[in-house]
């Protein structure tokens, strides 16, 4: 399995995922407090991506139905790295450490996890069904 080129864009990108929000876990509330956001607002921000997340899990269907699996994880992807840029305040590309902006940046987070993380499996599961020359029972293979 890990010879498969697809496969393992995969499994790469469900790291990368699962890396981005966990990097957000012990820094963003310290970046919140630094610039004085309270607390009550600190609580919203770490729950932000989680709802967004949630909310438009069930509409994906209708993307991946017309869009391949492996284009909706790359445009995830570019997503993903926007969210971050705007919710860090990059201030290379001129953004300010406002609360809109860090909302904005998590809302395009929690979208970018979604459209990451869940067409994964199937798009790993069909390089491996591609694949003629792995030996593998297909009864055990199933989403």
């Amino acid at each position: 399995m890990f010879t498969v080129p697809r496969f393992l864009f995969g499994i790469g990108s469900q790291i990368l995922i699962a890396a981005t929000l966990q990097f957000l876990a012990p820094v963003l509330g310290l970046q919140l407090n630094m610039y004085g956001f309270t607390p009550e607002f600190v609580s919203l921000c770490f729950c932000i991506p989680s709802l967004i997340y949630a909310a438009s899990s069930p509409f994906l269907f209708l993307i991946t139905e017309r869009v391949p699996k492996r284009l909706v994880i790359i445009i995830g992807h570019i997503l993903c790295a926007t969210g971050m840029l705007i919710v860090g305040s990059s201030k290379f590309f001129g953004l300010e450490n406002d609360a809109n902006m860090v909302l904005a940046g998590l809302c395009v987070l929690g979208l970018s996890a979604r459209l990451i993380a869940i067409p994964v499996m199937p798009e790993c599961l069909e390089a491996i069904e591609d694949r003629t020359d792995l030996n593998y029972d297909p009864e055990e293979v199933n989403n």
